[in-house]
């Protein structure tokens, strides 16, 4: 049987610091393994936050103030042109009115963004008590309605013109 050799004492010694010393490197490498992953937690966070604040190329125009930061270049893209060559009037509309035994007027409309439209009214309504300044009851997107603060039926005259901005 061949013969076995044991180490010496301060060879099992020096193999135990060397044993120790990798035990302690990987216990190292392991911590930073762990602060690693956990920062590349946080840098995955801080991108997805990025990627809502300030979108992707694609995202959809939009000029709402929660949009992202992508999508309002996007809207400024699209609307640049209109915006630079001074058009901020989409539609104007204008009529006349003459009423007489009606409280309420109501006035058809072609289509508008309600978000985006006044209505200006010029005229009054005749009353007992005098002329009274007729004004705008309602708007939706197809007609408005004209009134009064004075109750009753009498005649009233008006023009009216409904403008819509981009």
């Amino acid at each position: 049987m061949p013969e076995i050799n044991l180490p010496t004492k301060a060879t099992q010694d020096a193999i135990k610091t060397n044993v120790d010393n990798v035990n302690t490197n990987v216990t190292s490498v392991k911590n930073d393994v762990a602060i690693v992953k956990t920062n590349v937690a946080t840098v995955n966070t801080n991108v997805n936050t990025l990627n809502t604040n300030v979108g992707t190329p694609t995202s959809s125009a939009s000029s709402s103030t929660s949009g992202n930061a992508h999508a309002k270049l996007n809207w400024l893209l699209t609307n640049l042109q209109t915006l630079v060559s001074g058009r901020v009037v989409k539609s104007i509309q204008r009529g006349m009115r003459s009423r007489e035994e009606v409280p309420d007027d109501t006035v058809s409309i072609s289509t508008v963004d309600v978000s985006k439209t006044i209505v200006l009214l010029d005229g009054r309504k005749e009353s007992s008590n005098g002329a009274v300044p007729v004004m705008l009851r309602s708007l939706s997107s197809t007609s408005f309605t004209v009134t009064s603060n004075v109750g009753g039926t009498s005649r009233y005259d008006y023009s009216w013109q409904v403008i819509e901005f981009y």
